[in-house]
Order: structure tokens, then sequence, then C-alpha cells
């Protein structure tokens, strides 16, 4: 086990109710290859107890910290989860690191895990967000969860202190996770997901909600353009349910675009560059 000489490592992992997982989650860190400097969980109001789980290894590991925050009483999608990790973030220097990690407590990876993802960030200096493959657990084996590969996955993404600081952060939102990306394209940095970096994914993204409107609800706050958006329909017919959830996720961007609008995100720019961007996806055929 080493910390990484020279290498100074942030991970902060929002928590709420992760008593079944966030064990694994734990005992997968701390067999790291590459321990981080410091690890900081952010306890977002837990009425399980998963804090009693965290304060059983703080005593073993000084680098664990852990932060509670009260409970707000309701899960708050897309916003609850970055406010928690910036509480976290607030805590320390930000400076005083190389790498930032947000990483999620239902997660279980290989020992190996965060020394291959520096080792990616160390051989390509444009590399900006990375993270691993997730897997959930189906039909009796792992199977790859489905998510778009020039994006890292939300629930495990590591940033070079330098992007991080370009992109401004993490913005509370619906989106975060697709907008990080577009910023640091805007910054020319590359984004990617690295498909030997296994993630065993305890739950699949978006367990909480309705994944389908929850779609629906995000891309029309983040302003994608609406072409690609029935193209993603279109793509995703074979999906289960069959047809029926392309078909929600429709019917749900049309409420929120019609009817309920939700504030959009705040930047146009950002909202310009995601359109800019995913119109040259449609060019290529690449949805």
């Amino acid at each position: 086990m080493s910390t990484g000489t020279g290498r100074k490592h942030l991970v902060i992992s929002p928590a709420r109710n992760e008593q079944d997982f966030i064990e694994r989650t734990i005992l997968s860190m701390i067999n790291q290859t590459v321990i981080p400097t410091m690890w900081i969980i952010v306890d977002d109001g837990s009425e399980d107890r998963t804090t009693d789980i965290v304060e059983n290894y703080l005593r073993r590991f000084s680098w664990i910290r852990l932060l509670r925050l009260p409970n707000r009483g309701y899960y708050s999608y897309g916003t609850g989860i970055i406010n928690a990790f910036n509480t976290g973030l607030n805590l320390v220097d930000k400076d005083n690191f190389d790498y930032v990690t947000k990483l999620d407590c239902d997660l279980e990876f290989e020992t190996n895990y965060f020394e291959q993802v520096f080792v990616e960030f160390e051989n390509d200096n444009t590399l900006g967000i990375a993270g691993g493959q997730l897997y959930v657990f189906e039909n009796g084996r792992w199977e790859e969860e489905k998510i778009i590969r020039y994006f890292a996955p939300g629930p495990a993404k590591t940033y070079r202190k330098a992007a991080f600081d370009q992109i401004g952060g993490l913005i509370p939102s619906p989106g975060w996770d697709t907008m990080d990306a577009v910023r640091a394209w805007s910054n020319g940095w590359t984004t990617r997901v690295l498909p030997f970096c296994k993630i065993c994914h305890m739950r699949h993204t978006g367990a909480n909600v309705n994944t389908h409107l929850n779609y629906a609800k995000t891309f029309y706050i983040i302003g994608g353009h609406p072409l690609f958006f029935l193209a993603r329909c279109l793509y995703r017919l074979k999906d289960r349910p069959l047809l029926i959830g392309s078909v929600l996720t429709l019917l749900g961007y049309l409420w929120y675009g019609l009817i309920a609008r939700p504030e959009k995100w705040r930047d146009a720019r950002d909202r310009q560059n995601l359109r800019r961007f995913q119109i040259e996806r449609l060019k290529h055929l690449r949805i």
C-alpha cells in the first residue's frame, strides 16, 4: 500500500442512507495499492447506520474523515449530492492536492483501481476527467452498465486539479456530470471512461429516481439539442422496458419543455457548446 509519493489525491464521497453498501466501498478504498491523501465522507442526513459504519474505520485510518450534515428530509435529485460534495471540499484547501475524486458510496472496485487511473493521467497530459467502467449485477452476472463512453461516469469521477479549477468545480444541478465534461472540452481537456478499470455498481445509476423522467428533465435543463434527444430516444427503443421507456422519456421531455419548464442551466455558453457537440455527434451518427 502506498500514498503515492508526489501525488496528492483528495476523495470526497457524499453518502445518504448507504448502510447496505458503504462498507464494501470502504474496504475497496483501504485495500488500494495507492491510497488517497485524504478521504472525506460527507453524510448527507442519513437515517440509517451509515455513520456508525464509517466511525468503525475512523479510529484505524487517519486519512478518512467524516462530516455530518443535517437531514433535509427529502432526496434532492442532481443538487443534493453536489451540495454535499462541495461542503466537504470547503473543509480543505484544494490547492494542496493534484487530483480530486467524487466517489459514491455504493461502489466496489479492484485494489489497483486508482493506480491504473493515475497511470492514464500521467501518460496523457490532456486528460482532465476520467473514471472506470461501471458494472451492474443482472441475470446472475456482472454486466456493463450502459454509459456514454466519452463521459466519465457520475458515480466515480477523478479530476486533474488544473482541469477542476478551470471548469469552476462541480455545479449543484441536474446534468452536472454532463456539463463538467462540456466545460472541460471547452478548455482543451479530454474526458473518457477507462474500460479496464472495473467498478461494481451495487445499484443502477439513478436507482433512487424515475430514470426516464429524470433523464428528460436533465436534458431539458442543460439545454440539449432536441434532435439529439429524439435520436437518443430512437436509439434506446430496445432498452427495457421495450419501447415504453423511450416513450416515457419523450413524454417527460414534452412535459418539462411545454408545461413544467424548470430553470435551465445558468450558463448559456455551456448550453451552446453542448448543442454544438451534439450536432457534431449526429453528423457522424454517433449517438
